[in-house]
């Protein structure tokens, strides 16, 4: 019961934020909610609904990537291979390349849940590749899974190859 709540929660904030229109505002919801392993009932049970009946009448949808973009996570790990100590930094190059390449976004949520001040830099760092792929008109023809670079690029339309790769790059230098 308290999962479906959750669930129900997370589900309203989102149609409310979408329905404001401005897009990198549902980092705020999504960031905190996937590190809670929500992640993919995010993406699964909301965003691939709204990606599937955008992409049927324009062929691509950002809503494929607001929740499933690797830069953010990236970013974090990169942070802590250079910058972090002990155990964690010595794992983190291991994640990235787990994370980043393979998609599995999972591997970073312990990273912040040690650091809970960590998810504000994810929050603005998915608002930063949101606004992104919104700024460059990207979207992805159907959703990524798992969630790595590889099938970004997979399902990248002909055409927005830059705006995929800027709205990545991008959240994960923020």
């Amino acid at each position: 019961p308290s999962v479906t709540a959750a669930n129900l929660f997370v589900k309203s904030g989102i149609e409310a934020l979408v329905a404001t229109g401005f897009l990198p505002l549902l980092a705020i919801i999504n960031e905190p909610a996937k590190v809670l392993f929500l992640n993919n009932a995010i993406d699964q049970g909301i965003y691939y609904p709204l990606g599937l009946q955008a992409a049927a009448e324009t062929g691509k949808s950002i809503f494929f990537m607001v929740a499933s973009n690797p830069g953010p996570g990236l970013g974090m790990l990169l942070a802590y291979a250079k910058f972090g100590q002990g155990l964690s930094k010595r794992s983190a190059p291991s994640a990235i390349i787990i994370h980043f390449f393979g998609g599995i976004h999972e591997l970073y949520f312990p990273y912040v849940l040690m650091k809970p001040i960590m998810i504000v830099a994810m929050i603005a760092g998915a608002a930063t590749g949101i606004a992104t792929f919104n700024l460059f008109d990207a979207g992805l023809v159907a959703g990524p899974s798992p969630g790595s670079i590889f099938s970004y690029l997979a399902l990248t339309p002909k055409g927005s190859f830059i705006g995929t790769i800027a709205g990545v790059t991008s959240a994960t230098i923020v």
